[in-house]
Parts: C-alpha cells; sequence; structure tokens
C-alpha cells in the first residue's frame, strides 16, 4: 500500500519520498514558517536541522515515521525552550504506533 506526499520535490517533480510526516516550524511570520515548512518537508530530517541551525530566530519540529510505524521527533536545538515542551516529549512518543 503506497501512500504519497502532497509536497512536490522540485527537484524531481515528482511527490517527496522520505520519511518526514510533518515539520512544525517557529518564524517570525506565517508566510515564513509556511515556506520553510515546505522546504523542510523536502530536504528530510538532517539537512533540515542543519539548515535550521544556521538561521536566526527559527527553530523547527520534524516529526517523521520509520517502516514499522513508530514516530520519530527531532527538534532544532532552540525548539523546546521556545515553546516550553519537553526534550522528553519526544522520547514518550517514540515507540507510539501510527493508526
Amino acid at each position: 500500500d503506497q501512500s504519497y506526499s502532497h509536497v512536490l520535490d522540485p527537484r524531481t517533480g515528482f511527490p517527496v519520498r522520505n520519511s518526514v510526516a510533518g515539520v512544525t516550524v517557529l518564524a517570525p511570520s506565517a508566510a515564513v514558517a509556511d515556506a520553510l515548512a515546505t522546504g523542510l518537508m523536502v530536504l528530510g530530517v538532517d539537512a533540515g536541522l542543519v539548515l535550521v541551525e544556521q538561521l536566526a530566530d527559527i527553530e523547527a519540529l520534524f516529526v517523521s515515521r520509520d517502516v514499522a510505524g513508530s514516530w520519530a521527533m527531532a527538534m532544532s536545538s532552540g525548539f523546546a525552550a521556545a515553546t516550553g515542551l519537553e526534550q522528553s516529549f519526544a522520547s514518550d512518543l517514540k515507540n507510539t504506533p501510527l493508526p
């Protein structure tokens, strides 16, 4: 059973095929957050976090899934402090099966 993302990879013209299920971005404006979230979905977790760490006033939370159907979360270095979200929250969801 194949599923497809609604986000297109501009490098291929096809839907993004990576493990990222969603990205939440904190930015000075909603427009910037929306644009970055889309771009970060294309980049994936590793490259996306590298980019976010280089941008001022930007934080991000990536939610991805593994082949076993477990959630995985990765946050930029300032996301937890900016939201009051505990880093342990990511660990709590690590082994939660997808619906």
